[in-house]
């Protein structure tokens, strides 16, 4: 059954896995807070030993439970394939890929994947550690002002970038970096922890696709590198660096920088230059330091991005210039522009 999303503006429902944005008001969706049928999965043991209580999300290819460990009396989260696919040997390969990927990676801004196998009925399932938390999409959307303070972007995509640094250390390209595969949650006392989610399209250096380039779009489009679209040998970890210029973009001005239909924003990815943060946001403080990593970042040509690595080094120095939360809620005030949005962060 297809995934019913809602606008947070206009409160309109829409059904399908393929609209982000509200064709009415351009305001990302969010999942639909409407009762869902019951779900005939609920209450199956996985592996003799995981109780699924309740479905937590719906991706592409899989959906995700809580689940009570009978034994341990602990809560996981195991991600099964959808049942449609279990006979497909393309998505079985790509969902174990997943596993295998996933579980070469250990640090504490990835979630953490516990176990992966098949059941009885030759079910593929992959067990990971349960964060609670709120998708960052669902955290810029429901804001006040749809967007995050340049501090708290940059917070946030420092940690994913710390994450990337750890998994293309590993030859580990992830592929589909966007604000819905970032968890945000307490850690230590320390709020808008990053989780990185979903490594279900990833790759390692070297390894063959299993799908062609031009057999289908690898990844989300709003999110995807110039190269994903042309390229025809291994992808590389600078595809993830063009997703994280992508990710700062969307979350401080509160959309990607193209929009449109697929193919304008395909064309968007091979052709446009987007204008710089500061040309887009003037209520707060954009150092021209942030506006030239995003701009780096976001280069059509991979070579000319940052590592994961500079990127690190880049935005901590980044982060000392910005001015504090409170400061820059005592400024937007004083601006008269009411767009601080120290309340929700």
């Amino acid at each position: 059954m297809s995934a019913k999303r809602e606008c947070p503006t206009c409160r309109t429902t829409y059904t399908g896995d393929d609209k982000l944005f509200c064709p009415r008001d351009g305001t990302r969706l969010i999942e639909s807070a409407k009762s869902p049928p019951e779900d005939v999965l609920v209450g199956r043991v996985i592996a003799g030993r995981f109780v699924l209580e309740r479905r937590l999300g719906k991706g592409g290819m899989g959906l995700v439970y809580l689940a009570n460990h009978n034994v341990l009396r602990r809560m996981f989260a195991v991600k099964l394939l959808r049942r449609e696919f279990v006979s497909n040997e393309r998505a079985l390969a790509r969902f174990f890929r997943e596993a295998r990927v996933a579980s070469s990676v250990d640090h504490p801004n990835i979630v953490s994947i516990y176990d992966y196998g098949q059941t009885e009925k030759g079910e593929p399932y992959l067990v990971m550690e349960y964060v609670e938390g709120t998708l960052l999409y669902k955290h810029v959307v429901e804001s006040r002002t749809r967007n995050l303070l340049p501090l708290s972007a940059v917070d946030i995509a420092l940690q994913v970038a710390r994450a990337l640094e750890h998994a293309h250390q590993r030859g580990v390209v992830h592929r589909d970096i966007k604000p819905e595969n970032i968890l945000l949650t307490t850690f230590n006392g320390q709020p808008n922890w990053v989780k990185v989610l979903d490594f279900g399209v990833a790759r390692v250096v070297g390894q063959p696709p299993l799908t062609r380039v031009g057999e289908e779009i690898i990844g989300t489009p709003e999110f995807i590198a110039p190269e994903m679209m042309t390229a025809t040998g291994d992808v590389m970890p600078s595809v993830d660096l063009y997703a994280l210029g992508i990710m700062l973009h969307d979350t401080i001005i509160g959309e990607p920088p193209f929009r449109g239909d697929i193919k304008e924003i395909l064309q968007g990815h091979l052709n446009v230059v987007p204008p710089k943060l500061s040309e887009r946001r003037r209520d707060v403080q954009i150092p021209r330091e942030l506006d030239d990593l995003v701009a780096q970042l976001l280069e059509k040509v991979p070579a000319r991005r940052p590592s994961a690595a500079e990127a690190v080094q880049r935005l901590e120095m980044i982060r000392t210039q910005l001015p504090s939360r409170a400061a820059a809620a005592v400024h937007a005030v004083g601006d008269g522009g009411g767009r601080s949005d120290g309340t929700r962060e």
